[in-house]
């Protein structure tokens, strides 16, 4: 077996966990903006959390999201 084929499988894990970090960090920026634009409002949590119920993540309804 050589070197290169050693290393291959911590390589993709290190480019999957890469990959995962980014589409995470790009699927919480516009929630960061939308509760600091709440802040500046004046709006508690609770009246954030309704104005936002109906939106959802995917549109699924079979994972509950």
């Amino acid at each position: 077996m050589t070197d290169q084929a050693t290393f291959a499988p911590e390589r993709l894990k290190a480019f999957v966990d890469a990959v995962v970090a980014i589409a995470m960090t790009l699927l919480i920026l516009p929630l960061l903006e939308s509760v600091s634009e709440a802040a500046d409002a004046g709006t508690d949590t609770g009246e954030f959390l309704v104005e936002h119920s109906g939106q959802r993540c995917c549109g699924s309804q079979s994972h509950g999201c």
